[in-house]
């Protein structure tokens, strides 16, 4: 559903599910989103929705779904990176001046739940 046709139509319809979707995971208890979740979500977002400011205003509530339940890891920044990079550059540990974030800068309870990869 995130990736519809090029109709008018099939879009409205891929962003209501997306919407329920979004509206889903910030209310049940049942689902565990992982930035993967958060990830589909973004990226369906830009195939979705046409209007910049729309665009932006719901991708900054996805990210900000992201940091509340703790998702936020690597994945998730490249993929704002790469499709939301005004978002990127507002985040508070983005260095202007190397266009690279500041990792240990970033607030750990934006990856508290974010499995992490063993060493091997």
């Amino acid at each position: 559903c995130g990736y519809p046709t090029k109709s008018p139509a099939g879009k409205k319809t891929s962003l209501k599910v997306l919407l329920e979707c979004m509206l889903e995971l910030q209310t049940t208890k049942f689902i565990n989103p992982d930035s993967k979740t958060i990830c589909t979500l973004l990226n369906a977002l830009k195939y979705t929705v046409e209007n910049d400011a729309q665009l932006y205003r719901i991708g900054a509530a996805v990210f900000e779904l992201s940091c509340k339940k703790g998702l936020t890891d690597e994945l998730v920044l490249n993929t704002l990176k790469d499709s939301y990079p005004k978002l990127y550059q507002k985040l508070p540990f983005y260095d202007g001046a190397t266009g690279h974030l500041e990792m240990n800068q970033m607030p750990s309870e934006w990856s508290r739940h974010v499995r992490r990869r063993r060493k091997k």
